[in-house]
């Protein structure tokens, strides 16, 4: 990859254009699947591509191309396109350069690992699953992705990030579609997926309490919130909301959130932040080679920020965060959340139902979904309470709610934050899911729909 960042410099610092850049990218993915007694793989997939924009007289030029045979061509493509297009009024200021590069250290790079362990990891939890819960079917799914990222502008960035993924995703379900299941993901080699069976334990807590278990009564009911559910509830609920690009398509709900509006109580702070480089979306520079810092969205319940490439933060008159990112090659970036968490406050979750007494108590996270003012999601596992003590148990529970409704009755912050990850990450616009990690602490929430 050195040699063709070497090649990108200099067509980058040949051209005429106003300014060009330059993003050079190798995804190289596996996956494999553990059925029962049968395995499967696909991969490994390699994909590699050249993206260019040039920007000429206030104007775009775009082109792009698998493989990194014609980057100086591909220069010349964009700045031609960008020429053809007249001229503009596009709004774009670059800050400042980045020359670095950051290839991680893995105590087990999955890089050097024999697909035979890998399999036998699978293969090991999958039979472990099936020990513990006799006459349940067990399912075991590995993904690694290794991504190498280089991105060189004319503004003098050129930097470099070498990104391991990999994780695993454990179902298991009995007859009745009674089911659990446990998802990791980290940065990094396969040290982090040995050692798990503590997943296995918890998913067969999980199927003997589901199978005494009944479903939730519809209505509003207090609720304390898991971090897992926490961390979800803020990525959809808001942390959208705080993806300037898509805020510009609907000016009434931009509004709404605009930095100095109060968009929930007084416990509630959110932060987008890169710097979790254990964690799935963490990176050192995004894809326009600014580097990723923390961003304050939310503090005291007021908007202070959101979130931004350079020509939204351009727009705005604010300096950007590193939060451009593009799904892969060929797209354009887009702001898009990295690690987004509910800052932690105080107390733990059995002072919280304490304080609570009676409602519900909600954990773990299935899926979510919004369309910006309104959200769903669906809680793993829930319990009625009683006299601030859990009671009956109850199967999986969808939450629904007006997104300022819910954050407005947020009413306490526990301090036992947890942050998460998964390998199937956050898509928007129809365009394939990108890595997000995603957190909080319990909080408890004075009324929130169920069903």
């Amino acid at each position: 990859m050195q040699e063709n960042r070497d090649r990108a410099e200099r067509a980058v610092q040949a051209s005429e254009a106003d300014f060009v850049e330059v993003r050079l990218e190798s995804i190289s993915t596996l996956e494999l699947a553990q059925i029962g007694r049968r395995g499967f793989s696909v991969g490994p997939v390699l994909r590699e591509g050249c993206t260019v924009r040039a920007l000429v007289s206030g104007r775009w030029g775009y082109s792009w191309s698998s493989g990194f045979n014609c980057i100086e061509a591909l220069v010349d493509r964009a700045a031609g396109a960008a020429v053809a297009a007249g001229k503009g009024s596009v709004s774009f200021t670059v800050g400042s350069p980045e020359r670095n590069s950051f290839v991680p250290g893995s105590t087990e790079p999955f890089t050097g690992t024999p697909l035979k362990d890998k399999t036998f990891l699978c293969r090991h939890y999958c039979e472990l699953l099936g020990m513990t819960n006799p006459g349940a079917s067990a399912r075991v799914d590995y993904s690694e992705v290794l991504r190498d990222r280089v991105v060189v502008n004319s503004a003098g960035t050129s930097v470099r990030e070498v990104e391991e993924l990999c994780g695993l995703r454990m179902q298991t379900a009995l007859p009745g579609n009674v089911t659990a299941s446990r998802s990791i993901a980290r940065r990094g080699g396969l040290e982090n997926l040995r050692h798990r069976e503590e997943l296995v334990r918890e998913m067969t807590e999980d199927l003997s309490m589901r199978t005494n278990s009944s479903g939730p009564t519809p209505g509003d009911v207090p609720a304390v919130l898991g971090p897992e559910l926490t961390g979800m509830l803020v990525h959809e609920a808001f942390g959208h909301l705080a993806e300037s690009d898509i805020l510009g398509q609907c000016p009434a709900l931009a509004a709404l959130v605009s930095p100095g509006r109060s968009v929930g109580s007084e416990c509630l702070s959110i932060t987008d932040d890169p710097t979790h480089f254990t964690l799935p979306g963490s990176c050192s520079w995004d894809d326009e080679g600014t580097r990723g810092t923390r961003t304050s969205l939310v503090r005291g319940g007021v908007v202070k920020s959101r979130l931004h490439t350079l020509s939204t933060a351009s727009d705005t008159g604010v300096p950007p965060a590193g939060n451009a990112r593009a799904w892969g090659t060929g797209s354009t970036p887009m702001a898009r959340m990295r690690c987004t968490l509910l800052e932690p406050g105080e107390g733990d979750r059995d002072s919280l139902l304490t304080s609570m007494e009676n409602g519900v108590y909600l954990k773990g996270c299935l899926g979510g979904a919004t369309d910006m003012e309104r959200f769903s999601l669906i809680a793993e596992s829930g319990w009625t309470v009683r006299r601030g003590r859990i009671d009956r148990p109850m199967g999986p529970v969808v939450i629904t709610g007006n997104v300022f409704d819910v954050l407005k009755a947020i009413d306490r912050v526990g301090g036992d934050i947890q942050l998460f990850g998964n390998m199937g990450g956050c898509g928007r616009a129809g365009e394939s899911a990108i890595p997000v990690s995603y957190g909080g602490p319990h909080i408890l929430v004075t009324a929130i729909r169920i069903g």
